[in-house]
C-alpha cells in the first residue's frame, strides 16, 4: 500500500514538475501538492497515522515508511540542487534542507491531523513557502 501510494503520487508530482523551469516554482508546486495530498487530506492522515503506529513494531512496515521519507527528501533535494545550479538558491546544504523541510511539512500535517480547524490551506502553503525562501536565499551564504 505504501509503495503504491508513493509511486502514484510521485508520478503525479513528476508530471507537474516537468512542465516548470523555475526551481522556485517547482518547490512551490511541491509544497502545494504536499499540502493537498498530505497535510489537509483526512484519508492520507488516517493512513499514515496508522502506518506509523504499525511501523513501531513491524520492521517491514518501518522499511516502507523509511522508503517513503527517502523519496520525499530526494524530491526536495533534487529541486534544491537544480535551484543551486541555476543560481536561484544558495546558502544551504540540499540534503540537510530536505531533511529539515520534510520535518516542517510533517509537523504541520501532524498538528492539522489532530485539529483540522487549526489553519487553512493558504496559510500553511504561505508559511512553508516563506520558510523555504528564507533558507534558500542565494544571498544567505
Amino acid at each position: 500500500l505504501v509503495e503504491d501510494f508513493v509511486s502514484r503520487n510521485e508520478a503525479l508530482m513528476q508530471d507537474r514538475l516537468a512542465k516548470i523551469e523555475s526551481a522556485r516554482e517547482r518547490l512551490r508546486t511541491l509544497i502545494k501538492f504536499a499540502v493537498e495530498r498530505l497535510v489537509l487530506d483526512p484519508e492520507a492522515s488516517m493512513f499514515f497515522l496508522n502506518l506509523y503506529q504499525m511501523a513501531m513494531t513491524d520492521k517491514d512496515i518501518r522499511a516502507g515508511a523509511m522508503s517513503t521519507y527517502a523519496h520525499f527528501r530526494n524530491g526536495i533535494r533534487q529541486i534544491v540542487e537544480y535551484g543551486i545550479a541555476r543560481g536561484e538558491f544558495g546558502g544551504v546544504h540540499p540534503e540537510r534542507f530536505a531533511f529539515y523541510f520534510v520535518g516542517c511539512i510533517e509537523g504541520m500535517w501532524l498538528q492539522v491531523s489532530m485539529d483540522p480547524a487549526l489553519y487553512d490551506k493558504r496559510y500553511i502553503e504561505e508559511a512553508l513557502c516563506e520558510d523555504a525562501r528564507l533558507h534558500l536565499d542565494p544571498e544567505r551564504s
